[in-house]
């Protein structure tokens, strides 16, 4: 089962292409994200990383306006039901308002623990500057 993960994995963290985190280096941990808003439904306090400690985290940075991030959401969320006995946490995280999120979460639901970037600052910390982007 644990080769599954591997293969997962590797096939999301492709997806990154030439996105570099600010100022962390390979073999350096990634930076902790604070989340401003975390939707209802997270069964993990996804602001504090300890919690997350011993899991693999993949973020998925989206937003409802983004055509290429909605056609994913359903891999996504296969990819989470495929991975729901791992050791795996699916954050998708987007810098919209909640209740811009909430109303778009309810005609098309991601299965991912949702959060809310409002400030940029995951954003910014990972690098990240399109949408989709998996890490």
């Amino acid at each position: 089962m644990k080769w599954r993960v591997f293969a997962a994995m590797s096939v999301v963290t492709c997806v990154v292409g030439n996105n570099v985190m600010s100022g962390v280096a390979p073999g350096d941990s990634a930076p902790a994200p604070v989340f401003e808003h975390v939707m209802p439904g997270c069964p993990v306090n996804v602001n504090d990383w300890s919690t997350l400690a011993g899991k693999a985290i993949v973020l998925e940075f989206w937003a409802t306006w983004c055509a290429p991030c909605v056609q994913n959401i359903p891999r996504l969320n296969r990819l989470i039901e495929e991975l729901k006995d791992e050791e795996v946490v699916f954050l998708s995280v987007t810098d919209e308002e909640p209740d811009k999120v909430d109303y778009f979460l309810r005609s098309m639901p991601i299965e991912a623990c949702s959060v809310i970037d409002s400030d940029g600052s995951v954003f910014d910390a990972y690098g990240i500057s399109s949408r989709p982007t998996t890490v």
